[in-house]
């Protein structure tokens, strides 16, 4: 008869992927990576991974690395009346924003409007 310790505990078994060994301390548990995190005036990547950029992203990063050495936080995107039929506009990215993008990890609607534009 399986008792509800035992159910919590195959749960927890099934919920986090490890092996017995690795339950028993017998096997190493793989540790994740840990999140490389924005800080303005610090590359957008990892420093190993800048060379790998394409040509534009690594040309934008370096007008960002620029920018965010006088403390600008953010970067101005002219719009003009024939993109949207809205009048001539300036459309402003917070940098935390790119960060995301050269990340991977979540897009903005004023990031993706700059990019379509």
């Amino acid at each position: 008869m399986v008792t509800g310790k035992e159910m919590t505990i195959e749960q927890f078994i099934t919920d986090t992927g490890l092996t017995t060994d690795q339950l028993l301390g017998v096997a190493p548990i793989e540790k994740a990576e840990v999140k490389y995190m924005y800080e303005l005036g610090k590359p957008l990547v990892k420093p190993e991974l800048l060379q790998s950029l394409p040509t534009q992203m690594y040309k934008f990063h370096q007008l960002y690395m620029e920018m965010s050495a006088t403390g600008r936080e953010m970067i101005g995107a002219r719009i003009r009346d024939t993109d949207f039929l809205q009048g001539d506009d300036i459309l402003w990215i917070n940098f935390r924003g790119i960060y995301e993008l050269y990340q991977l990890d979540a897009l903005d609607v004023s990031i993706m409007s700059c990019w379509i534009l």
